[in-house]
């Protein structure tokens, strides 16, 4: 049997929303300030141009999320937040 190697939820995090943009282009972040401690950094320097630091403003930033899903101008909007890291998704296009 192999070993099992562990990781830290939040740098498992970091490397799984760069390993999804690859495939996905519309899979963007939405951040509350909080890259660095949730590992979002790692994909602020993958896809500058699909990050978006919404500051200590969690409300505004979940505004955000769902303006962009219902514009269709992002599918996927992984959020994260000081009490939790949990993913947004709008439905598909029709």
């Amino acid at each position: 049997m192999s070993e099992v190697k562990k990781i830290a939820t939040r740098d498992s995090y970091g490397a799984a929303l760069v390993e999804l943009a690859k495939d996905h282009p519309d899979v963007v972040v939405l951040d509350a300030d909080l890259a660095a401690a949730t590992k979002t950094g790692v994909f602020k320097k993958a896809y500058p141009d699909r990050h978006f630091d919404c500051g200590i403003a969690e409300s505004n930033m979940m505004a955000t999320a769902a303006g962009m899903a219902a514009s269709r101008w992002a599918r996927t909007a992984p959020l994260t937040s000081a009490a939790k890291i949990s993913p947004l998704c709008a439905p598909s296009p029709a």
